[in-house]
């Protein structure tokens, strides 16, 4: 059955995909990174535009992770999310930016274009783009609400 899967994989069929920059010290790196730009003790909100779309649970798990290991504020999510899954309580969907927001796109996945475009655009349309920075294959933007 693993086979099943690394073959589907490999030819863009599978649910899970593989990409670049996705390791577990490398999500470490791009945490470290979003907490050197943000004030500390800074109450922040995380969109995140990678795979699965909309499911919070990675990074839920990241931001807990982090947390559990720092004195760091745990972020709420904004924007598009699926409810159902592990971690939504970890990372609670919230209504509005807070005053510092974080936008995340993960390295290249395949899905539709149109669902990354959509994603600029919300992030546009509530927010100002602030700073953007690149990390093991993520782009990072620090914004702030309109």
């Amino acid at each position: 059955q693993g086979m099943l899967t690394i073959r589907q994989a490999r030819a863009g069929n599978a649910y899970i995909q593989a990409q670049k920059g996705v390791l577990f010290d490398q999500r470490l790196q791009v945490l470290d990174a979003i907490y050197a730009h943000i004030p500390q003790n800074t109450p922040f909100t995380i969109s995140v535009f990678g795979t699965p779309y909309g499911v919070r649970t990675t990074w839920a798990y990241y931001f807990s992770y982090y947390a559990s290991r720092h004195t760091v504020y745990t972020p709420q999510w904004y924007g598009y999310a699926v409810n159902g899954f592990i971690g939504d309580e970890i990372l609670p969907r919230v209504d509005a930016p807070a005053p510092v927001h974080v936008a995340v796109y993960e390295p290249e996945f395949s899905i539709p274009p149109q669902y990354k475009e959509e994603f600029a655009a919300y992030q546009d349309e509530h927010t100002v783009l602030i700073e953007t920075f690149e990390l093991n294959n993520h782009r990072i933007e620090i914004r702030k609400p309109k």
